[in-house]
């Protein structure tokens, strides 16, 4: 594989409950291929607070920049991109695109699979004004595996469960300002179906036509992904633990395109 490829840096950003540490095998890889690429922490602390970080961070990347995000952090990279002046486009893998004025709490109100909110705990942490406090979710680590990590094995995801990183409450209820989406190139890696968030694909035909439950109407390439549970299991790595190629040949094609007689769109 050619190690002296050029093109935009890779930025993922990953989603709730996980840390940039979930994309490390998609990093291996991309690093593997030559491709130049950064995972940012996300501060799982809102949205509007996330995408200024996420942004700020994207602006000190020299260079052009391919913005990913995983779940949640596509609804930050959604409202962070506008705020940037480097991103050429933007990759939702199993990932939230909101739209305008749309909440996360709309989108997941709608979802009639979603298991994990009905596995989240509540917890509190101090927003630096004197005693106040808010609220903040993790999954129940009895039953993160179940809800998040299905395809791992129980000890690794057990690890997973006991050191995941809590989202503000609020996050849900944020608004989504003018969505990246509508106006730069954005492809969406996704599966057809997501017990854990309840994401679910639809597409159809047409470059505003296809939509996702979450109307990111924006995005006119697809590629599908295995329908298995879990968060790092998925698309990071297969069941049998080796790396699934799938998500990091959707980032690699998406910097170094093929042909588009060849290139595969879902539909």
């Amino acid at each position: 594989m050619n190690k002296n490829r050029t093109g935009p840096t890779v930025v993922l950003v990953h989603g709730a409950f996980a840390d940039a540490g979930s994309w490390a095998p998609v990093t291996e890889r991309l690093v593997a291929a030559g491709v130049p690429v950064t995972a940012i922490v996300n501060p799982l602390r809102g949205i509007k607070h996330d995408a200024a970080y996420v942004a700020s961070a994207i602006n000190q990347i020299p260079g052009p920049v391919l913005a990913v995000g995983h779940s949640y952090g596509g609804a930050v990279i959604t409202n962070a991109v506008p705020q940037t002046r480097n991103v050429v486009g933007l990759v939702y893998v199993a990932a939230f695109a909101p739209d305008e004025g749309e909440t996360l709490a709309d989108i997941v109100s709608r979802s009639q699979d979603s298991v994990v909110l009905t596995a989240t705990l509540e917890k509190q942490f101090p927003i630096g004004q004197g005693p106040q406090t808010a609220a903040e979710l993790i999954i129940d680590p009895a039953r993160f595996r179940e809800v998040f990590t299905a395809d791992l094995p129980q000890l690794e995801s057990d690890v997973y469960g006991l050191s995941q990183r809590p989202i503000a409450a609020s996050a849900f209820g944020d608004q989504t300002g003018h969505p990246a989406w509508k106006d730069l190139p954005s492809w969406a890696a996704c599966r057809h179906r997501r017990q854990g968030r309840g994401q679910r694909c639809r597409q159809v035909d047409g470059p505003a036509g296809r939509r996702q439950d979450h109307r990111n109407r924006g995005i006119t390439r697809h590629h599908d992904l295995p329908a298995r549970r879990g968060h790092r299991g998925h698309p990071d790595r297969a069941q049998n633990g080796e790396l699934n190629p799938r998500c990091t040949t959707v980032l690699v094609g998406t910097i170094h395109p093929p042909d588009p007689a060849s290139a595969h769109v879902a539909h």
